[in-house]
């Protein structure tokens, strides 16, 4: 009887894998692809209407790189890729070091950049972003689902902590808790006792 469930949960499971990678994750994929080739379109026609001086038109060509970057990494964007990349580049200081300087120039051209050109650069920065992340919860959908369940969690506890927190028993038998041994057992010791 074991046999039997186990066999059809692992039909099951496949059956998921199938439909879910065939035809879900490449609907999803395709849609999250035409919304980067619009952002890059957008940052192409404001680089024509609002060209700026070669050192800071360096921003242009850094964000078309990103989006470039992210819809060529879509299809491999998962939450174990991003945990694996991490790790190598703790270990590989010369790429975080370059990537820490390209950030740090990025956000001073960005300063030094029209305050409108800046609004709308930092939307589609923010728009690829969010892209990002939808894209790392479609491919990883068990791992992601751990991971709302966990933060679910996380929450729920810390809202029931801070309703048993605002009850004065709990406070109460907080405040005792933390009372040395000698005031558990003598009381207070504003209190004065006259013999």
């Amino acid at each position: 009887m074991l046999l039997f469930y186990l066999f059809w949960a692992t039909v099951l499971f496949i059956a998921f894998n199938a439909i879910y990678f065939g035809v879900c994750c490449a609907y999803l994929h395709t849609k999250a692809k035409y919304q980067l080739f619009a952002l890059r379109d957008s940052l192409r026609r404001l680089r024509i209407d609002h060209p700026l001086e070669s050192e800071q038109s360096e921003i242009y060509e850094e964000i078309e790189a990103r989006l470039n970057g992210t819809i060529f990494a879509i299809p491999n964007l998962t939450l174990r890729a991003l945990i694996f990349s991490e790790i190598s580049l703790r270990k590989n200081k010369e790429a975080q070091k370059n990537i820490d300087q390209t950030e740090k120039k990025f956000r001073q051209i960005l300063q030094g950049i029209n305050a409108e050109i800046n609004q709308q650069l930092n939307d589609i920065e923010i728009k690829r972003i969010k892209l990002l992340y939808k894209t790392l919860a479609y491919n990883s959908p068990v791992l992601y689902s751990l991971f709302l369940l966990i933060s679910f969690i996380n929450k729920f506890i810390r809202q029931q902590t801070v309703k048993l927190a605002q009850r004065k028993y709990f406070q109460n038998a907080a405040s005792f808790l933390i009372m040395s041994e000698k005031e558990r057992v003598i009381g207070p010791t504003s209190q004065t006792v006259i013999r």
